[in-house]
C-alpha cells in the first residue's frame, strides 16, 4: 500500500491542533488543576529600576519584599503597583543613586535588585502573600487599608525610618 504523504501530514497537523484545542478547553473549564496549568508570572523587564527607586539605600531584604509584592499582584491579575516606574526621570534618578551608593557604601544596587528578583522568581515569597506595601514611617497609613479592609501581614524594619508594612485582603 502506497502512503499519500500530503494526506498523512495534514491529518497529523489536524490531530495536533485538536489536542491543543481540547487541552485549552479543559484548562478553561478548570478540569485541569491549577497546579498543572499554572504558568510563571512575567515580571516587568525594568523591575530592578523600580526596586532601586523604592529603596535607594540598597537593602536586599527590602528588595525581596517589594519584588514579592509585585509578583503576588501580577499573579492575581493586578497592576504591578510600582509608581516609581512612572517617574519621568527614572533612569537619571536610579543612575545618580546607583553611583552614590557604589562610592559611599560599595554596593551595586543593580546587581542586588536583579539578585532579589531572581530569588523571588524562583517561587519564594518574602511578603507573606501581601499584595500591597507602604513605607509607614515616612508616609501615613494609606486610606485604602481601611477602605478595602486590608490586614497587616508583615512589617519590615519595624520602628525605623525604613519601616515597610505589607497588607492583603
Amino acid at each position: 500500500m502506497k502512503l499519500n504523504y500530503p494526506v498523512v501530514i495534514i491529518t497529523g497537523i489536524l490531530t495536533i491542533l485538536l489536542v491543543f484545542t481540547l487541552f485549552g478547553m479543559l484548562k478553561a473549564e478548570n478540569i485541569i488543576p491549577d497546579s498543572v496549568s499554572k504558568t510563571i508570572v512575567e515580571l516587568p523587564d525594568n523591575l530592578y529600576l523600580g526596586l532601586i527607586a523604592e529603596d535607594t539605600g540598597g537593602n536586599y531584604e527590602t528588595y525581596l519584599v517589594i519584588a514579592s509584592v509585585v509578583r503576588n499582584r501580577l499573579e492575581r491579575g493586578m497592576w504591578h503597583g510600582l509608581v516609581a516606574l512612572k517617574r519621568k526621570d527614572l533612569n537619571e534618578f536610579v543612575n545618580k543613586n546607583y553611583h552614590y551608593v557604589k562610592i559611599t557604601r560599595g554596593k551595586d544596587l543593580i546587581q542586588l535588585a536583579k539578585k532579589a528578583i531572581n530569588e523571588v522568581n524562583s517561587g519564594k515569597d518574602y511578603a507573606a502573600n501581601a499584595t500591597h506595601y507602604e513605607h509607614t514611617q515616612v508616609f501615613s497609613v494609606p486610606y485604602w487599608v481601611a477602605e478595602d479592609n486590608m490586614k497587616v501581614v508583615k512589617v519590615l524594619h519595624a520602628g525605623t525610618e525604613k519601616e515597610i508594612t505589607c497588607y492583603k485582603k
